[in-house]
């Protein structure tokens, strides 16, 4: 459950343009998390609801046409998203982060429109992130890196297009950390921490996109 209380801006600009900004602050009741679960011969986690929290979003948004640089066509967009919470960790009392909230995202595209060669190109930008996941004797964190996607189409005729991407032009990887306890968090000693990355390549991509009929 939630009470959400939210501002936003939005302002226009070089006819195009636009840029927002929302400030959001969530007051969270029975927040959805994990809590250690007693029982006579073991103790485990399961979800549950471990009380109130507290949420707060700062979102910016962006469209700007970019014709007065000297790009004639081009346009640049983005999405920006910074989360601050706040919750009782059931297991150790303490202060800490709503599991898998991711603390920021973020994403933008560039494009430009070039008439005269029937090409449209590009490059689409998706940021890294972070979450870390509670348990009662076990914080893990995931770790994604920055993609970035060029592309090209080209209009070969009226029904005819076909498109060039690099996906994954970076070659970002993802990053797991987990750090186990031999007991409860707070209470307990390090049993072990593993830390693993894996990389992955860049691809390429081709499409060609017939169009039949009318």
């Amino acid at each position: 459950q939630a009470w959400v209380s939210e501002v936003a801006v939005e302002q226009r600009f070089w006819k195009e343009g636009v840029v927002g900004v929302t400030l959001r602050r969530s007051a969270l009741t029975d927040v959805i998390d994990r809590a250690p679960i007693i029982t006579e011969f073991a103790i485990f986690d399961s979800p549950a609801n471990i009380g109130d929290g507290t949420k707060d979003e700062l979102v910016l948004n962006l469209t700007a046409p970019l014709g007065r640089f000297g790009l004639t066509g081009a346009q640049l967009k983005g999405e920006a998203t910074w989360r601050r919470s706040d919750v009782t960790d059931p297991t150790t009392g303490e202060s800490r982060e709503i599991s898998k909230l991711r603390p920021v995202e973020w994403e933008a595209s560039f494009s430009q429109d070039l008439p005269q060669w029937r090409t449209t190109w590009g490059v689409d930008v998706y940021g890294g992130w972070r979450e870390t996941s509670y348990r009662f004797n076990e914080v893990s964190t995931f770790k994604l890196g920055t993609f970035v996607r060029p592309f090209a189409e080209w209009r070969v005729r009226p029904d005819i297009i076909v498109r060039f991407e690099l996906p994954n032009i970076t070659e970002r990887g993802l990053r797991r950390t987990r750090t186990v306890y031999d007991g409860p968090r707070g209470s307990s000693q390090v049993l072990f921490t593993d830390d693993r990355k894996l990389e992955f390549g860049r691809m390429y991509y081709v499409r060609i996109r017939k169009t039949f009929g009318a």
